[in-house]
């Protein structure tokens, strides 16, 4: 009887080993920060197919440099159908990438990545951001004020943008990257 409780004593410490060494693997090739939710996200980096990469944070983005859409409303549809609109407040996504001249001349796509790790379902053409200039853009406020669940940073995408798609996958919260392709 001692040797088995031994070997399930053993048995449990490899598996405690195994899961904790398999989380820091998960947690370096996701580039997700464990401690995300204890830490004021509130810088975005633009990086991927981009001259250089690119660091903001809220005050950059609130700032007269780029395009600013106030309150405006925004259309949504979730992955079973339902509609609902919400005001939103930011920065044209288009008008920082132009003002920072960082896209290289065969940049096509974006994709937006959150603090914990959740990514827009795939890329989307940069052409739609530069033909919807105020439809695609890095949220500040919702109805007049600050983003504190969401946020600091949130994706907006209406759903003029990509009909037919469920574009509360493009409304990533906590945002803190945009991957250029």
């Amino acid at each position: 009887m001692e040797k088995r409780k031994f070997y399930i004593l053993v048995s449990i410490v490899l598996v405690g080993i195994s899961i904790f060494w398999l989380n820091i693997y998960a947690f370096i090739e996701l580039e997700i920060d464990p401690f995300w939710k204890f830490k004021n996200n509130d810088t975005l980096t633009i990086k991927g197919n981009v001259k250089t990469d690119l660091v903001l944070n809220l005050e950059d983005i609130k700032s007269d440099l780029y395009h600013q859409i106030e309150n405006q409303e925004f259309h949504f549809v979730n992955a079973i159908g339902r509609q609902f609109d919400n005001n939103y407040s930011g920065a044209s996504l288009w008008s920082i990438l132009i003002v920072e001249g960082i896209l290289n001349a065969d940049s096509s796509t974006f994709q937006f990545i959150g603090a914990d790790g959740f990514k827009s379902p795939y890329p989307i053409s940069l052409s739609l951001a530069e033909e919807n200039l105020d439809y695609v853009i890095i949220a500040y406020e919702c109805d007049n004020s600050p983003l504190f669940q969401d946020g600091p940073l949130m994706s907006i995408v209406d759903y003029s943008v990509i009909p037919n798609e469920a574009t509360t996958h493009w409304a990533v919260k906590n945002l803190v990257t945009i991957l250029i392709g």
